[in-house]
């Protein structure tokens, strides 16, 4: 009997999270559905999308998409707090995957292509290596956000691949969702956006459409198969992973020499839940 009430208990205060969330939200003379056709619009930073005179966005436009960014962003750590679900999402239950999948150079791991291209749309995103990715980021203590995949109960969910290659990370959730919640992207950014956000680091805020709304996981009990997009703040790399069927075994042994290096396991993509 007493299980059973805390149980109870459980599902009612971690279904009230998201309840309590969009009532906040979408009661309000504002209107949250004028950037339901514009998701993709999310991934710029502010200054990229005022340089792109081709989307003719007046300022007071901009300034409302941002400020609607924050308050969601704000309202959703509110209520995981409220709620005590912060438990959830930095315990044992959670794992984070950032793929590198789509930086790695096609002819190399190791190649020096750069992230920072200034691209306008993500097709044009240019490749980064392995490398180049830790010459970018610290191995602990990074303040620009990261967006990862959301990996729950040890990857036993449904839904729960690693296709390729990339890394394990650790740090604040910030934000989760049940899909891509279109964030801004560091290649998305003008040297203005990045100085702005040079002391506290880089944000990934969601686009504030009704649909990305709707997809706002906020505990254990909102999950109906592995999370998402999980955003991470003053994360930490735990671990290399990669897939064995995809790498020769001098990649795999050009691969364990530099986790190595880095003082960090190398984890085929089937052991890395053991």
């Amino acid at each position: 009997m007493k299980l059973l009430r805390e149980t109870i208990r459980r599902i009612i205060l971690e279904s009230s999270a998201k309840d309590e969330f969009e009532e906040i939200w979408f009661n309000t003379e504002e209107d949250r559905s004028e950037w339901d056709d514009y998701e993709t619009l999310g991934t710029n930073h502010r200054d990229m999308i005022r340089s792109r005179k081709d989307w003719a966005f007046k300022e007071s436009e901009i300034d409302n998409l941002f400020k609607q960014k924050r308050d969601l962003k704000s309202l959703w750590n509110d209520m995981v707090e409220k709620y005590g679900s912060r438990s959830f999402w930095q315990g044992p239950k959670m794992a984070y995957f950032h793929s590198l999948s789509y930086y790695v150079q096609s002819d190399s791991l190791f190649g020096n292509a750069d992230i920072r291209q200034r691209a306008f749309e993500d097709g044009q995103i240019k490749n980064l290596s392995i490398a180049k990715f830790f010459d970018e980021y610290k191995m602990s203590g990074n303040k620009d956000e990261m967006s990862t995949w959301g990996i729950y109960n040890k990857g036993k969910g449904p839904g729960t691949t690693i296709e390729d290659l990339g890394v394990m990370l650790k740090g604040r959730v910030t934000l989760a969702s049940s899909a891509d919640a279109w964030v801004e992207s560091r290649s998305k950014a003008t040297t203005k956006d990045q100085s702005i956000h040079q002391s506290s680091g880089m944000p990934k805020r969601m686009m504030p459409s009704q649909s990305n709304v709707a997809g706002l996981v906020f505990d254990e009990s909102d999950l109906t198969a592995t999370p998402g997009e999980c955003v991470l703040d003053n994360w930490s790399i735990d671990a290399i992973v990669y897939n064995p069927n995809r790498y020769s075994e001098s990649d795999v042994s050009a691969l364990n020499a530099f986790a190595e290096s880095k003082g960090i396991p190398l984890l085929k993509s089937q052991d890395c839940w053991k």
